[in-house]
């Protein structure tokens, strides 16, 4: 099927300034680890869509969520992570990725499937002294190849360093995008139908969450 693509124009221009160097960051699996459930730990590379990290914690397919708890200390203000698939699962298996600090759910990720490129997270901990990442199947076995990729605890952040990545989702769908700027243009795919077909393009540009939302219906 031949498709034309077109822009989408949203109209947002956020600067973001150059992080401070006085920040601190240290991989959270080098903490002490409690209450570990259908998850592991592994420091070597590992490969989320197209992209490479250094070491994961990934989940192995449990029936159930899986996770694990880490002692802080208090002192970080930042759990910092790319979540996503590692490369080759199937696109039907999907997953949601949860951060909990002292008991309390801090952020829960929209529902991701392996192929997509992975999600860059930034969640505030601030004096927190346990933090537990989660991974909560969609699909049975949906843990199975979910990772946090490259967990790092930071502190001493600037404003701007605290600031999370735009999320930009087509019908319902998150799209590779990890910047901290708006976009200004979105290609879009259309399909190419016999005959006559009228599309409609609706954009929701919401920069208090960093969230863009694009539904195209026919």
């Amino acid at each position: 099927m031949r498709r034309l693509c077109f822009s989408v124009f949203a109209l947002l221009g956020i600067a973001v300034a150059a992080g401070a160097a006085g920040s601190e960051a240290a991989m959270l699996t080098t903490f002490p680890r409690e209450a570990v459930e259908g998850m592991v730990w592994d420091y070597s590379q590992v490969q989320l869509g197209t992209q490479s990290f250094n070491g994961s914690l990934q989940g192995i397919g449990s029936p159930g969520m899986a996770g694990i708890m880490y002692e802080t200390k208090g002192e970080w203000e930042q759990l910092e992570a790319h979540v996503g698939y590692t490369k080759g699962v199937s696109k039907q298996r999907a997953c949601k990725f949860v951060v909990i600090a002292d008991q309390v759910t801090v952020y829960t990720s929209p529902e991701i499937h392996g192929g997509e490129e992975p999600q860059l997270i930034k969640v505030p901990i601030t004096g927190a002294r346990q933090v537990m990442v989660q991974i909560q199947p969609v699909t049975y076995g949906g843990t199975l190849g979910a990772a946090f990729g490259q967990p790092m605890l930071k502190k001493n952040l600037t404003a701007e360093e605290k600031n999370s990545p735009f999320v930009v989702e087509l019908n319902g769908r998150r799209i590779p995008y990890n910047q901290l700027t708006a976009p200004t243009e979105l290609p879009i795919n259309i399909p190419i139908k016999p005959g006559e077909t009228t599309y409609q393009v609706q954009v929701i540009n919401d920069p208090a969450t960093h969230r863009i939302q694009v539904k195209v219906t026919p």
